[in-house]
């Protein structure tokens, strides 16, 4: 299902979305609406991946906290 929405865009924006879409073959509003899928799949990758380097810095930080328990028992 699709939404019909109202935008406020700068000139400057509207130039690039234009251009854009003139460049794809496409509508200005096809071209706004892959711009922001592709912006939000853009956004949910970047916080997948600081995810995982969350989730690595803690298993690192298990890791060398273990290893320096080891360490200290010799």
């Amino acid at each position: 299902m699709s939404k019909k929405i109202q935008l406020t865009f700068s000139d400057e924006l509207m130039v690039l979305v234009d251009r854009f879409a003139k460049f794809n073959g496409i509508a200005r509003s096809a071209a706004v609406s892959v711009l922001c899928s592709q912006a939000l799949s853009q956004s949910n990758a970047m916080q997948a991946m600081s995810d995982m380097m969350s989730l690595v810095k803690a298993e690192n930080d298990k890791i060398v906290m273990e290893k320096g328990s080891t360490d200290q028992g010799k």
